[in-house]
């Protein structure tokens, strides 16, 4: 007899199925004693068989996971080996000629062969971050000049472009904040035409991003300085450009043709809302200059100053023999009166409507000359003095009616009130130490007046004397000037 198998235990002895019951006669159906049910209730061996699947499954996940699949980890490591070939060729044939070509040992080589002369580099280093560029420090020119940083500039496409050719191409060779003295500004714009063997062809601006220029009186700022590289292969005459202030001033150096050591500088300068390095201490809407600068020869070929002041215009010549020797002249045809007057008290070109006129208005037409000497060219310009005749129109004394005055018999009687000049001239000399008014002439209707004035340290002296022509006898007074050019005080009997 065959022994039952699992399966057949469990469903003889553990699955209760369903049982047709007969129901006796009469059931109402309210209430029984049987029950009809379909169970199923695994016992302990359904457990055991469950958890042994289980283990199986596991143990076969198990085995699988530590099989190696050759095929996969055989292709991952053929794309290693390519990769890393790739990069040792790239580095062999492309980079590494590169690399020695950017050494501190070769750019200085190349260097002193451009310039003639032994230039000596501190360090080189390639940066990617944030631009690719190639970083030059202490460029040493054998004393003449040095520069503290200079960055050779390219973009992505660029630097890729270099890696396949093997040769590099710059866009801009941008030099570091610098201060320079007078020497090494002249030196480095003597090299200006061995630059452009120094840097590569490919470098088409070569820019100072700021320079200064240690005790220079004429260039006292701080000034962005760019040169750009022609058709020729030449770089052109650089442009500074002042930083930092609220106009704007361009100054275009020009070399000058037949010089070969680039002694002689020649000067275009432009300016906007700018105070010049000399003269009166204001700011003038439009000035424009041309000139050249020797070592002991400056000569301002023309100047134009434009302003709300009028326009003055002239020309200036610094000699140097045993001293420096400042001449030249100045003229204009108008130069307003109140607006000057009002820039000195308050520093705003133009009164408010409204605003009371002080001391002496009018239209002033000069024509000066300047003259100066000293051991240096600050100071001939310090010591230069401007002389020569000026004339008024329209101009009105403020403060004071002197026909009034004079009428009356003394000044005390004539204060407020206005003079009016149909005529009014004068010669002036002014310098550092105070301006005199000699010779002063003037005229309204039959009254002359006549007199001197100076103007020392900022206080007013001198004299007038008043004269009116009548039938009557009519002795001329004097009035006494005092307090300053801005709030003259009048006195007298």
């Amino acid at each position: 007899m065959n022994a039952p198998n699992k399966l057949e235990l469990l469903d003889s002895e553990h699955q209760l199925t369903a049982t047709k019951v007969s129901l006796p006669a009469g059931w109402d159906g309210t209430s029984t004693d049987f029950a009809i049910t379909t169970i199923n209730v695994p016992d302990r061996l359904d457990v055991l068989e469950v958890r042994a699947r289980e283990e199986e499954d596991d143990r076969k996940a198990d085995e699988r996971s530590l099989q190696i699949d050759w095929d996969k980890w055989l292709k991952r490591g053929i794309a290693g080996v390519a990769v890393t070939a790739a990069v040792v060729a790239t580095y062999r044939f492309a980079w590494e000629p590169v690399d020695r070509d950017l050494s501190p040992a070769s750019v200085s080589a190349h260097l002193s062969k451009s310039f003639g002369q032994t230039v000596q580099v501190a360090t080189t280093n390639f940066d990617l971050l944030p631009n690719p560029r190639l970083v030059v420090t202490g460029v040493d020119n054998a004393g003449r000049w040095r520069l503290n940083e200079v960055s050779l500039r390219m973009n992505w496409s660029e630097l890729w472009g270099a890696l396949r050719a093997g040769s590099w191409t710059w866009a801009e060779a941008t030099v570091a904040p610098q201060v320079l003295g007078e020497a090494e500004a002249l030196a480095l714009y003597q090299d200006l035409t061995r630059v452009r063997i120094a840097v590569p062809v490919s470098v088409s601006t070569l820019r100072f991003t700021e320079v200064q220029f240690s005790n220079n009186r004429w260039l006292p700022g701080r000034y962005e300085i760019v040169s750009r590289r022609l058709g020729t292969g030449e770089f052109a005459d650089p442009v500074l450009n002042e930083l930092g202030i609220d106009g704007s001033m361009r100054l275009r150096l020009i070399r000058q043709s037949g010089d070969g050591n680039a002694s002689t500088v020649g000067y275009t300068l432009e300016a906007s809302n700018w105070k010049a390095p000399f003269g009166p201490a204001v700011r003038w809407n439009e000035v424009t200059s041309t000139g050249t600068v020797q070592a002991n020869l400056v000569t301002v070929q023309n100047f134009v100053l434009s302003g709300f002041y009028g326009l003055t215009q002239g020309t200036l010549m610094a000699a140097k023999d045993r001293e420096w020797v400042l001449t030249g002249t100045a003229k204009s045809a108008s130069v307003d009166l109140d607006s000057i007057e009002r820039f000195v008290t308050s520093g705003e070109p133009v009164a408010p409507e409204g605003t009371p006129r002080r001391s002496l208005s009018g239209s002033a037409g000069f024509e000066l000359l300047v003259g100066g000497r000293g051991a240096t060219l600050a100071e001939a310009v310090d010591k230069a003095v401007v002389a020569g005749p000026v004339t008024v129109r329209f101009a009105q004394l403020n403060e004071v009616n002197l026909g009034l005055a004079a009428a009356r018999g003394g000044i005390g009687q004539g204060k407020g009130g206005i003079t009016r000049f149909t005529e009014l001239s004068a010669s002036v000399v002014g310098g550092a130490a105070g301006t005199s008014v000699r010779n002063i002439v003037g005229r309204s209707g039959t009254m002359s007046v006549r007199g001197d004035l100076r103007v020392a340290d900022k206080a007013l002296t001198g004299l007038l004397l008043v004269d009116i022509a009548t039938q009557r006898d009519m002795r001329p007074f004097t009035v006494k000037l005092s307090g300053t050019p801005t709030a003259p005080v009048f006195s007298g009997n």
